[in-house]
């Protein structure tokens, strides 16, 4: 295949996996077989494509650089596709006694984020790890594929072509992690023992578990009621100067539907002609940060140039898209934001000190997936010595009881955790440019939406150190706004 070939093959492959993702998720029809799809275009997604690719580069050219980035994480994807779907099928067909009754393995991780009472929620985590743990031979056989394959592709170790194929300073994230860490521990700590009212009964210390209970089940989740859920979006887009009913190229499925994925998601199938917001009601926190999220990146692909090249559309940085997301679900933390779409009364403050408190744990989690990570990837360790980094990297940095049995379960497939905390950088950057120059209540300016309207279409030309730089930050800054947006998080 010549290179034009190449990218038309590849947009055309990008069409198929997310018509299938769209009719899957959407409960429109059973979601295809991805092996099929990744042996259709098995030379597309080869080494020898890779390395055709590779001696076409031209030096300093961006588009080269996000080709051969798709080309080798398509390959990737189709080595392990077999691997992940035999870790599916089996948790899929895994049951466990709970309670004095047969439960599934996939509705006893459900029932963990709901039960009320923590002895019996402990418990059933302790059984759901155990069951998970079975399947470990398994994520071990990927782990090996994935090193075999960086090691074909000539790198020294996965970590190394992650690094390169996704132009990521590794050294210097994990050195603003550990900043991060450090800086915003003593306000951690009073987060943690404030979010402690909310566990329930047990002397058991916090655990992981504990922390996704309340937030999918708390005091606060009538305050975010299904009905509105839809309205606020559309009025959020609405005050941007952005109506949702005169985009043709963004589809929105409102319908409540079993059949449809219980979570929100965004669907490019061509970029920008055809985008997809699926959405499937049900009210409470979750629900409004993980649509408002969606309906984010969906704009940004809704927006994207379509005069641009096929690698600033489909490819590239992928914390550029993240970032928008993020943008959006945090306006549920946003004073204004609330005070305009929502019924609070005496709940605001104390609502406030809890969501700022659960996006810290968030984010202090993944700075410690990203240590334990880059180890893991880098690397040849024991199982034993494994074990023992994930124990205590993790219980340093989320200061809960962390069981080291999840060394292995608490994994980002195929290391996207700097991709997280990239777009989390990006996400506070970009809030801060738009509190600073449009005020609190940006949401509600429409030339705040001209000025995001110009940068989604650019579509993915400048990755996040650009996207930065254009915003008039740097790194250093970086470091500091992260950090500082937890600075006055029980005060508010």
């Amino acid at each position: 295949m010549g290179l034009e070939d190449i990218k038309k093959s590849g947009e055309e492959f990008l069409i198929k996996l997310g018509r299938d993702y769209y009719y899957g998720g959407s409960g429109k029809k059973k979601r295809g077989d991805f092996q099929s799809l990744y042996d259709e275009y098995k030379d597309l997604f080869s080494l020898e494509t890779i390395k055709k690719v590779q001696s076409l580069k031209q030096s300093g050219c961006t588009e080269d650089a996000y080709l051969i980035s798709f080309l080798i994480k398509g390959y990737l994807g189709r080595e392990i596709q077999a691997i992940t779907k035999e870790i599916y099928d089996a948790e899929l067909n895994s049951h466990m006694l709970y309670q004095g009754k047969e439960t599934s393995l996939r509705f006893g991780k459900m029932l963990l984020s709901i039960e009320q009472d923590r002895e019996k929620r402990l418990q059933l985590d302790e059984l759901v790890t155990q069951k998970q743990v079975q399947f470990n031979y398994l994520r071990k056989r990927r782990i090996r594929k994935l090193k075999e394959c960086a090691n074909k592709l000539g790198y020294q170790n996965y970590l190394n072509l992650i690094e390169d194929v996704e132009q990521i300073d590794t050294y210097q994230l994990i050195k603003i992690a550990k900043d991060f860490l450090i800086r915003t521990e003593d306000v951690y700590l009073k987060c943690l023992s404030f979010l402690n009212d909310y566990i329930g009964n047990g002397e058991q210390p916090i655990r992981k578990s504990d922390i996704a209970f309340i937030f999918k089940s708390n005091n606060f989740a009538n305050l975010f009621p299904e009905l509105e859920l839809v309205p606020s979006i559309e009025d959020t887009f609405y005050s941007l100067g952005i109506n949702v009913h005169q985009q043709d190229n963004l589809k929105i499925d409102y319908e409540k539907n079993e059949s449809k994925s219980p979570t929100p998601f965004c669907c490019p199938i061509k970029v920008p002609d055809e985008i997809h917001l699926v959405l499937n009601p049900t009210g409470g926190i979750d629900d409004y940060q993980n649509s408002l999220h969606e309906a984010g990146q969906c704009q940004f692909l809704a927006h994207i140039d379509k005069a641009l090249p096929m690698e600033f559309k489909r490819m590239g940085d992928k914390s550029i898209r993240e970032s928008y997301g993020l943008l959006f679900q945090f306006l549920t933390l946003n004073e204004k934001w609330i005070n305009r779409f929502l019924n609070f009364d005496n709940e605001k403050s104390d609502y406030l000190t809890f969501a700022w408190s659960y996006k810290l744990y968030v984010i202090r989690r993944y700075c410690g997936k990203l240590m334990y990570e880059a180890q893991l990837y880098s690397k040849e360790y024991s199982e034993k010595t494994l074990e023992e980094l994930y124990e205590n990297i993790m219980s340093d940095a989320v200061k809960l009881d962390v069981s080291k049995n999840n060394y292995l379960l608490d994994l980002d497939l195929g290391f996207n955790t700097p991709e997280y905390l990239k777009s989390w950088a990006l996400e506070n950057s970009l809030r801060s440019f738009l509190t600073s120059n449009y005020g609190e209540n940006w949401f509600e300016k429409k030339e705040a939406g001209k000025f995001l309207q110009a940068l989604w279409k650019s579509g993915t030309k400048y990755n996040y150190k650009k996207m930065i730089a254009k915003l008039g930050f740097t790194q250093k800054d970086l470091a500091d706004l992260l950090i500082e947006q937890f600075s006055d998080i029980l005060e508010r």
